[in-house]
């Protein structure tokens, strides 16, 4: 028996299929492998219609409900589906969540523009962060220096630490990064 208590996590992202991200995936599995905790996942649009946005935000408020945890995969337009549920929630920012795209069309341009801006107030008003390099906690610091503490560096591929503490027991398994950061996000020991 576990002395880790349930946890519901929902896991809101954009990213329909399984053939790209690959460490988002790892990070699922991470999640998956600790005892009594359990992941739904909600997929909104990668790029939803204007009109569509206020009943996406209101369908993650009233599904979440459910669930002890909101988990955003990607800044952007996900991270603020997450803030939306009401809940403790947790972001994963990537490289073009924090840096842009790297593109000069006018149209990338405005499209990472939006994208950093709506992962800054993601980052601003989430629970945790978790970022994937010091040099991203760096800038984010930099960018909300209020939220420092709070920024979380899970290097890629996240699940390796993971597998690695699981294989010596439940109790070390409770000492991971993905662990700490699930627990310091709901405030509990």
């Amino acid at each position: 028996q576990s002395l880790m208590p349930r946890l519901r996590i929902l896991w809101i992202h954009n990213n329909q299929n399984r053939q790209s991200g690959s460490f988002m995936w790892d990070l699922e599995q991470a999640f998956c492998s600790i005892d009594n905790v359990e992941i739904e996942q909600f997929v909104v649009p990668v790029r939803p219609r204007i009109r569509d946005v206020v009943e996406i935000a209101k369908s993650v408020r009233k599904y979440s409900k459910e669930f002890d945890i909101v988990h955003a995969q990607y800044g952007s337009f996900v991270g603020l589906c997450a803030l939306a549920s009401q809940r403790p929630t947790i972001v994963s920012l990537r490289g073009s969540d924090i840096y842009g795209n790297g593109s000069w069309r006018f149209s990338s341009i405005a499209g990472g523009v939006a994208r950093v801006l709506c992962s800054l107030v993601a980052a601003a008003f989430s629970g945790a962060v978790i970022v994937m390099s010091d040099r991203m906690r760096s800038r984010l610091s930099w960018l909300l220096p209020w939220r420092r503490r709070d920024i979380h560096v899970i290097q890629d591929p996240a699940a390796q630490s993971l597998w690695d503490m699981r294989s010596q027991g439940d109790e070390q398994c409770l000492e991971s990064p993905v662990a700490k950061i699930i627990f310091a996000s709901l405030n509990k020991d």
